[in-house]
């Protein structure tokens, strides 16, 4: 413990008009109860008193980092590569449109 200030007068009395102020520093891993006491004497009557602090000492969190949710695209069975055309499927495809369409044409023109 060690004395800051407060001794306005010097005189190493506690005045009543004084504030006397210590300080006391310490590393706690738990909770810990701290208890001052402060006795003294004057015109033939001894006084006494404390005080009680109590510190709490918590474990600290970790907080979680939040992580970014990715949609996935469905799986299609297509290569994902841009520059791979799947004409095996685009080139049957359109010869059946075309196909199909030709034949509702030529049908509409013979009924």
């Amino acid at each position: 413990m060690k004395y800051v200030s407060g001794d306005t007068n010097g005189n190493s009395k506690l005045d009543i008009t004084e504030t006397w102020v210590y300080t006391c520093q310490s590393t706690l891993t738990k909770t810990t109860v701290n208890t001052v006491t402060a006795s003294g004497e004057a015109n033939g009557l001894k006084v006494k008193d404390f005080a009680i602090a109590t510190v709490v000492v918590a474990a600290t969190r970790t907080l979680a980092v939040p992580v970014a949710v990715v949609p996935k695209l469905p799986d299609t069975g297509l290569p994902p590569s841009e520059k791979n055309i799947p004409w095996n499927i685009i080139v049957p495809t359109s010869i059946f449109a075309m196909l199909t369409l030709f034949y509702f044409v030529r049908r509409k023109q013979t009924a």
